[in-house]
């Protein structure tokens, strides 16, 4: 099964100097579990959906600056289920 543990396009604007990624944690927590997930930024549309069993939505953090485009892209992935 693989999973996608969804993320942004990292630009910086949200990030902390003094807080280790809680998505890096995650991931590595996963990945030592045997799970086979990947960071996978949401609005990249060079992404194959259908790639993925599972999404675990976590840290979109940039989907309010983009909301029609998230809506879009919410409404796309319900299309694929």
């Amino acid at each position: 099964m693989n999973i996608a543990l969804v993320t942004y396009l990292d630009k910086g604007a949200y990030d902390s100097t003094t807080v280790e990624s809680e998505d890096d944690k995650l991931l590595n927590f996963l990945k030592e579990k045997g799970l086979n997930i990947e960071k996978v930024i949401w609005n990249d549309r060079d992404i194959n959906w259908e790639d993925y069993s599972l999404a675990i939505l976590k840290s979109p953090w940039d989907y309010f600056d983009l909301i029609e485009e998230f809506y879009h892209w919410l409404d796309h992935l319900e299309e694929k289920r």
